[in-house]
């Protein structure tokens, strides 16, 4: 097998992925799945969100109620899919959820005003592409679907360096500070 048939396999192995892992949050079956590519064969950066999965309520053109795009940022550890399961989700509003290479439960959770994500723009770190990097776990990135819609991270400010750009996001205060989803459960008694 040649190299461009092993990468059209591994793409074709992802659009499977996702039409399989993917549920609709708050939109009513069936909805159309429209799997979209930035793929570009890099590795993922550390921390780096690997895929973004976006969902529209709005007729598709096949008449679904709804429609969910993927967008593939980068591969896992040499070549490997990104991980499109709830244990690698980070919810960021009813209908925008991003996941990455390692386990949610693996990031630390947030203190007050500690950076959650940051936009990296034109990263040398990535050949000069922007990505998204997680730091840490805000508590509304554990809630899949709620009454209302609310974005987990809100802006904080931008950082400028010799070589790039980052927009910096902390938690929206608006969830609180509720107890760590991921945190070792006390016995009762």
């Amino acid at each position: 097998m040649f190299k461009g048939e092993a990468l059209t396999m591994m793409k074709l192995a992802v659009v499977s992925l996702v039409a399989t892992y993917l549920t609709p949050g708050s939109c009513q079956s069936p909805c159309e799945y429209t799997p979209h590519f930035y793929l570009n064969n890099d590795t993922c950066p550390p921390k780096a969100v690997c895929a973004d999965v976006v969902g529209w309520i709005r007729e598709s053109p096949n008449g679904s109620p709804c429609e969910f795009t993927t967008t593939i940022n980068c591969w896992c550890n040499r070549h490997t899919p990104c991980p499109i399961d709830d244990g690698n989700a980070f919810y960021v509003s009813n209908r925008f959820t991003q996941y990455t290479c390692g386990r949610a439960c693996s990031f630390p959770w947030c203190g007050e005003n500690q950076i959650a994500k940051s936009v990296e723009n034109d990263s040398p770190e990535f050949g000069g592409k922007n990505f998204t990097r997680i730091e840490c776990r805000c508590p509304r990135n554990h809630i899949g679907s709620m009454g209302r819609d609310a974005f987990a991270t809100r802006f904080s400010r931008n950082r400028e360096n010799a070589t790039h750009s980052s927009q910096l996001y902390v938690c929206n205060p608006q969830f609180g500070n509720r107890a760590d989803p991921c945190a070792p459960k006390k016995p009762s008694g």
